[in-house]
């Protein structure tokens, strides 16, 4: 049996998280306590773990994310009007050799509609640019004339 240090309960070990820099190897709060501890911190501060992603992801202070706005690049819908965040549009071409963004090859802010339509359109554009240049209407077209 172990006490939690913030409720005081009295409570199996089971109850308590593994901790290897405590002596006894497990946390000093109750599973229940951490988790509101937990849930305080990230209301306190929203946004932290999101800058904190986008500094290694895309090399960007917080500074250079806020200049990126809060609207969709492309059609200006506001990231508080949709159910996800927006993306971080970066061209892939820059920074091909390396999984993260040197950060001068971000673009801009894009909803997530955007943004895959974007991506779809990188890699198929040409494709789609030929198919409507030579649609098969004109094969089809041409077999009502025999």
């Amino acid at each position: 049996m172990r006490t939690c240090s913030r409720c005081l309960e009295c409570k199996s070990e089971e109850e308590f998280y593994r901790h290897p820099q405590t002596r006894s190897g497990l946390s000093y709060l109750c599973k229940e306590c951490e988790k509101e501890k937990s849930r305080a911190y990230k209301a306190a501060h929203p946004n932290r773990r999101r800058l904190a992603d986008v500094k290694r992801d895309y090399n960007l202070t917080p500074e250079e994310y806020a200049a990126l706005g809060d609207r969709c690049g492309i059609c200006g819908v506001h990231e508080k009007d949709i159910p996800r965040r927006l993306a971080i549009d970066h061209d892939h071409g820059c920074c091909s050799t390396r999984k993260k963004s040197c950060g001068r090859c971000v673009r801009g802010l894009l909803c997530s509609n955007c943004n895959t339509k974007l991506g779809w359109f990188e890699r198929y554009g040409q494709q789609a640019a030929h198919y409507i240049q030579n649609p098969l209407r004109r094969v089809l077209s041409s077999r009502e004339n025999e």
